[in-house]
């Protein structure tokens, strides 16, 4: 539900408190209707906020203006401020399983809601770009469940699942075609083996129909194999493949096109380490023949592999989760075009456990992730955090939906100004799931329209020259300059600001 808010511009002006250097300055935050000289003013709404590892020495100029209501404040800490949410659902438990987006502006997704039968429904909900709801269709799935979707051509959907059962040679793959409206054009069901087959992904074929990625089971108990699995635009069956990969247990992830013509396996193998895991990623051709594969472990803790997604390098950033039961954290992988790591970076909420199960794209290079964060007294809460190009937090903050327990489970950037977020939410009248969309007013780390700043050192200021950086909004440096130790110099700093709903926090600080 969107909130009103006044477009009347203020000021917003980011200082300090003349503080000894032995006790941290308390950062400013101000807001004025007006610029009265060079430096601004200070007004009546300061606010003091703490920033850590360093005391703020200055004010720095041209920090921007913002449309804001005369109550509006921003704290390091703040709970990312939302556009508009909506929540979906009110008949039954329903689980989101893809956030697709629409020809147009708007939103589609794709859900299961737990049907009167053995198995699930197919929920699609068609939201516009604000997360109103369209048109809501339910579509009986069998007797299995949904797991994946994807977009067709004709702006239709493709969603995947598999059929009922537990024992050997007991599941088939599923695939059933809708139309725009959400009305079913065909259900097409395949055995490729003896044993037991599941579906994980699916997705558009780089020449056409769809690509499935699941695993296959051997009858007499061996290794599962990588199932790919290719069809036409009508349901018919071009080839399927039954990749050994090594390893007693094999769990898919998601699969992802490639530039030439080929694809991406990501998802977790074990066996050979015990019960750990390690994280997988698997490359095969445009014919589904496996080209190579590669494990990343974590020494004595499992890892899995959720979702991938394009670096801006030409690379890939693979997502998953290390820990074990009782403790995990997200993870990120960054690997070259062979699959090569680059570097790996943990990413934590703070709490008990952080769940990482989607990623995407969020301008200027860098990557929104998203999942959830239970705290330590047993609260799970949606959790999204925005890095930069070399995997750098930028923002990592958890939120409720409602006041139940809630997670994401899907993210898109539209835009370089919001993260539109998507997952499950509990009803607090009978504990089941409602889907949800959110959206996000995103923080950026970018250059400033105007590069450089001039900053006064204080003139008790007599230590070695130092670093100054500019800090985002949680006191995190992105940007820093040796400044000299002059009495009262001018010096001319580059700036890069962050924004949070257009309003601009600018700071030097000095750390000890």
């Amino acid at each position: 539900m969107g909130k009103g808010r006044s477009s009347q511009p203020k000021y917003f002006f980011a200082g300090a408190r003349g503080r000894a250097a032995a006790d941290p300055a308390g950062f400013i935050l101000c807001t004025a209707d007006s610029l009265s000289s060079r430096y601004g003013r200070w007004w009546h709404d300061e606010r003091p906020v703490q920033i850590r590892g360093g005391c703020v020495l200055s004010l720095l100029l041209a920090v921007g203006a913002a449309a804001a209501d005369a109550n509006t404040t921003l704290e390091a800490n703040a709970t990312p401020p939302a556009a508009w949410e909506h929540t979906y659902g009110g008949l039954s438990n329903e689980t989101l399983i893809s956030l697709l987006g629409e020809t147009g502006d708007g939103y589609l997704l794709v859900g299961e809601s737990a049907g009167d039968g053995a198995g699930g429904d197919v929920y699609l909900v068609r939201a516009d770009s604000n997360g109103t709801p369209a048109r809501e269709a339910r579509v009986p799935f069998g007797a299995g469940s949904p797991v994946a979707a994807a977009r067709t051509p004709e702006n239709g959907t493709v969603v995947i699942g598999e059929t009922g059962g537990a024992g050997p040679g007991s599941a088939d793959v599923v695939l059933v075609r809708l139309d725009p409206d959400g009305r079913q054009l065909w259900s097409r069901s395949y055995s490729v083996g003896s044993g037991r087959d599941t579906a994980a992904a699916v997705r558009q074929a780089t020449d056409g129909g769809y690509l499935v990625a699941g695993t296959t089971d051997s009858p007499g108990g061996g290794s599962p194999g990588l199932l790919l699995l290719k069809v036409g635009g009508d349901g018919g069956e071009t080839w399927h493949r039954s990749l050994p990969l090594g390893g007693s247990v094999l769990v898919v992830g998601d699969l992802v096109a490639t530039p030439d013509g080929g694809y991406l396996v990501v998802g977790s193998t074990g066996g050979d380490r015990g019960a750990l895991l390690d994280m997988l990623l698997v490359k095969v051709s445009s014919g589904g023949y496996r080209e190579w594969q590669r494990t990343y472990s974590f020494g004595a803790e499992t890892a899995s592999g959720r979702t991938l997604a394009p670096a801006s390098d030409g690379g890939w950033l693979l997502l998953g989760g290390v820990g074990g039961a009782n403790s995990e954290e997200a993870v990120l992988v960054k690997v070259n075009t062979a699959g090569n790591e680059q570097w790996r970076k943990r990413l934590s909420a703070g709490g008990a456990r952080t769940w990482g199960y989607a990623l995407a794209p969020a301008g200027g290079g860098g990557y929104a992730v998203v999942g959830a964060a239970e705290s330590r007294e047993g609260t799970t809460r949606s959790w999204v955090a925005v890095l930069d190009r070399t995997g750098t937090e930028a923002w990592n903050r958890s939120f409720a939906i409602g006041n139940g327990p809630s997670r994401a489970l899907a993210v898109t950037a539209p835009d370089d100004t919001r993260l539109v977020v998507g997952g499950e939410a509990s009803r607090t009248t009978d504990a089941l799931n409602d889907l949800y969309l959110s959206s996000v007013v995103r923080p950026t780390v970018a250059p400033n329209a105007t590069p450089t700043a001039i900053v006064d050192v204080t003139s008790n200021l007599t230590a070695t020259p130092s670093s100054t950086p500019t800090a985002n909004a949680t006191g995190t440096a992105v940007q820093a300059t040796t400044v000299p130790a002059t009495t009262r110099a001018g010096v001319t700093l580059p700036l890069c600001l962050v924004a949070i709903a257009g309003v601009a926090l600018v700071a030097a600080l000095r750390r000890h």
